[in-house]
């Protein structure tokens, strides 16, 4: 069983898909872990379960291969990426004749089918503990068949296995150990998922740690059968109705979460990750103590538990500093946001009592949300936005013009960014007064004639600039640093989620600079392994005309018949230009995109490094997978921006 409740499942897509990440052309196979356990993308699992699944065409007796394809074929079902429960079903029928009687066939079958107790199932984790005793993969599944048994005794042992292994993220147990921390002696606390249930239950058993408190997950208890046994172990009343008399989920939820209230003398605690809905009709009776809420008939002093929790019982270097290479790593970052509301809580104590603590609480909230891409919201909590008013925009509906949907969490402009944008923003700069950051953002001019050869320095400006001159405010803006283009990215994003309108299309959004990956993905326009943004590997169509402004002045007549005249070939797409035309010159990609190929060479999030070259690269230079290096600002050099909706 791999728990995966709403809540949990939110977070993650939330977190993951909010950082999209694409691969190239050549991806190779890794290990794949469930998103509980390894923070990975959406387009991570497609690449991870294309390149497996090809390499098992040719190795379909390799074990561990189908546990790595399946695993990422069933987060992809998690994701809702076009994988149905009916498509596992079908692939656990195929491992089953390629690799029977092995772990990893048992594991995974038993896996698909979920908490189903019948004895088919049963014998497939019987037969996987026996074939795997000392899986790690199986803890979560033995401890959960345990738990819902209540066979004490092995889930101690299993506790203690599982503890033993180092399976779990030290960052992980942390976390929960702070969360065990924030109840009082003998509460009962509600969890949601895996990352808040197991490693709570892992702690107790096999380290002693705060075994006052009991820890029900809400999804498990669901089970009638587990939830009887529970509840008269507790000496508390059972529900006057099984799971399936509830009209659905969310209805059970809420009536047990009731039961508890009417029916237990104990602190009632929920997990700070939980969801919302189990409590919202008696919130303003809820209380943030830190990694946890309590429910209290009446008012207390929840700022002052807070602060003893953070001083006196929490472990929190672990955010801090550190010190080993994690696999977790970013789990562990994400489950740290949860910190934010206390520590923004703590923070304004602090502050208002003049406490200099506060200096640390908002190094520590700093830290978390530089984590997590969080920056900009933390510190308009931190009134530090002051910088962030724009005094030239003020309708974020402007500010979305242009960008193109490339999937539902990343849209990309439909141009390179030009010069009449780009003005904008420094303009508002300069009216903002934010001199220091207007002088890194300046764009240098640029002389072109002196970029002429001699075969083309006695041209005349109408020659020179018959197709566009650089100078034209849609031309791609160039001569830049990256610097510059960061902080323009920096601009759209403050500007954007600081500006509110009924019609506005998307709450809170990044703008940035696209990674290698992401960038050949929007390239490719959809499709996959293209030479070009176009798809072909000729830079000229059967008429002749030019598909990109390239260097082309030594590209021979294929595939057409010699160089068409412009009669032929209207201006936008014959490459008559000797530097920069307009952005959305030449014919767009599958998703729209203009001037991928050609034109100016487009930077990446990694300074230096620029893709797709431009007026002045030779074709074979500007293919999708091609890269060159310009460290400076360059007239060969211009930006575009991505759009994440968060």
């Amino acid at each position: 069983m791999k728990l995966i409740t709403l809540k949990i499942l939110t977070l993650f897509l939330l977190g993951i898909l909010s950082n999209t990440a694409f691969a190239g052309n050549e991806v190779p196979k890794e290990k794949v872990y469930s998103f509980i356990k390894q923070k990975q993308s959406a387009q991570w699992y497609i690449d991870q379960a294309n390149v497996w699944g090809e390499y098992l065409e040719e190795n379909s007796k390799d074990a561990d291969g189908w546990l790595n394809f399946y695993t990422a074929k069933r987060m992809l079902k998690l994701y809702g990426a076009n994988v149905s429960h009916e498509d596992l079903i079908e692939l656990v029928k195929k491992i089953g004749t390629k690799i029977p009687n092995t772990f990893e066939y048992h594991y995974i079958s038993y896996w698909n089918a979920g908490l189903k107790s019948n004895s088919e199932n049963l014998e497939h984790l019987n037969k996987a503990q026996e074939l795997g005793p000392n899986r790690v993969e199986l803890m979560d599944d033995l401890l959960t068949y345990y738990e819902i048994n209540r066979d004490k005794e092995n889930i101690v042992k299993t506790c203690k296995r599982w503890f033993a292994s180092n399976d779990i993220s030290a960052g992980v147990y942390a976390w929960n150990y702070n969360m065990l921390q924030s109840t009082e002696e003998n509460a009962i606390l509600i969890t949601f998922g895996d990352n808040d249930t197991y490693p709570s239950w892992v702690l107790q058993h096999a380290k002693g740690i705060r075994q006052d408190v009991t820890v029900i997950n809400i999804s498990l208890i669901s089970i009638d059968s587990y939830r009887i046994k529970y509840l008269k172990e507790l000496g508390i009343p059972q529900l006057p109705k099984k799971r399936h008399d509830y009209s659905g989920w969310k209805e059970f939820k809420i009536a047990f979460v009731e039961h508890l209230k009417t029916h237990t003398y104990r602190p009632l605690y929920f997990a700070i990750s939980s969801d919302k809905e189990v409590y919202e009709s008696f919130e303003d009776e809820v209380y943030n103590v830190g990694l946890a809420y309590k429910w209290s008939k009446t008012k207390f002093d929840n700022i002052a538990v807070t602060k003893r929790n953070f001083e006196k019982k929490y472990l929190m270097d672990y955010i801090k500093l550190e010190l080993q290479n994690d696999l977790s790593q970013g789990v562990v970052d994400h489950a740290n946001t949860n910190y934010l509301i206390p520590l923004l809580t703590l923070y304004n104590h602090y502050e208002e009592s003049e406490d200099v603590r506060s200096v640390e609480v908002k190094q520590l909230i700093k830290s978390i949300a530089m984590k997590n891409d969080m920056e900009m919201q933390v510190a308009k909590l931190l009134n530090e936005t002051n910088s962030g008013v724009s005094l030239v925009v003020d309708d974020p509906r402007k500010l979305e013009t242009g960008f193109l949907k490339v999937n539902d969490t990343l849209y990309a402009l439909e141009t390179e960014v030009n010069n009449e944008s780009y003005d904008l923003f420094l303009t508002d700069l300069l009216k903002q007064k934010r001199y220091d950051e207007l002088n890194v953002a300046k764009a240098a001019a640029v002389n072109w004639r002196s970029l002429l050869s001699s075969s083309t320095s006695s041209l005349t400006e109408d020659e020179l600039f018959k197709n566009g001159n650089p100078s034209d405010p849609l031309a791609p803006v160039v001569n830049l640093s990256y610097e510059g283009a960061i902080a323009y990215c920096n601009w759209l994003t403050t500007t954007y989620n600081s500006l509110e309108h009924k019609k506005k299309k998307f709450g809170l959004v990044e703008f940035k600079l696209p990674t290698e990956a992401e960038w050949e993905y929007i390239a490719n326009g959809g499709k996959q392994n293209m030479t070009y943004s176009w798809g072909g590997p000729y830079v000229r169509n059967s008429k002749g005309c030019f598909l990109a402004n390239l260097r082309v002045g030594d590209i021979d007549d294929v595939p057409g018949q010699g160089i068409s005249s412009e009669t032929e070939c209207s201006a936008s797409n014959i490459d008559g230009a000797i530097f920069t035309v307009r952005g959305d010159s030449y014919y767009p990609n599958g998703y729209g995109l203009y001037g991928i190929t050609g034109n100016v060479s487009e930077m990446t999030n990694k300074k230096g490094l620029v893709k797709g070259g431009s007026w002045n690269t030779r074709p074979n230079n500007a293919t999708i997978t091609s890269k060159e290096s310009h460290d400076q600002p360059s007239p060969e050099v211009g930006f575009r921006v991505i759009m994440v909706v968060k």
